[in-house]
């Protein structure tokens, strides 16, 4: 088993340092794409095996409330059907706090247990936490060996 954690440990560190190195690299990336209004690059290995494409995606277009008070006048105004009874979100998250802190579904001011609260046990999950040191070690042997070449390219 140790072996086993040693690899899990090991990969997971090494994770996080290509995670660093993908988003470092796609901001410098996106600067590029930018300044020659290109949107793709095709990536090569030495030998011209196409090893994917990286290109620069435009944001969506979404429609968002930015104002929630002129929203709801106008909601009860021209669609009054559509309005619904809703519990305060933070009433609601304090008291499901509440009832995980306290193990079981009950009201923290009345010790009263509250219908249609139930308790549930997450699935269990393998963590894995690195040292600083392995995590800086981990960082120097990428900074000293860079990225693994794929398919014999760069």
């Amino acid at each position: 088993m140790k072996e086993l954690a040693k690899t899990v440990l090991v990969a997971s560190l090494a994770a996080a340092e290509y995670e660093k190195v993908a988003k470092s690299g796609k901001q410098e990336i996106e600067q590029q794409f930018i300044e020659s209004g290109t949107d793709r690059s095709t990536v090569k290995d030495s030998a011209g095996m196409k090893l994917g494409i990286v290109t620069y995606a435009q944001g969506r277009t979404s429609a968002y409330i930015a104002d929630e008070k002129a929203f709801l006048a106008w909601v009860e105004e021209n669609h009054p059907s559509e309005m619904v009874r809703v519990i305060n979100p933070d009433f609601k998250t304090r008291l499901l706090s509440a009832c995980t802190t306290a193990g079981e579904p009950v009201d923290p001011s009345s010790g009263e247990v509250v219908p249609g609260v139930e308790m549930t046990q997450g699935r269990p999950y393998v963590s894995v936490r690195g040292s600083s040191e392995g995590k800086a070690l981990m960082s120097e042997l990428m900074a000293q060996h860079g990225l693994p070449e794929i398919g014999g390219g760069s």
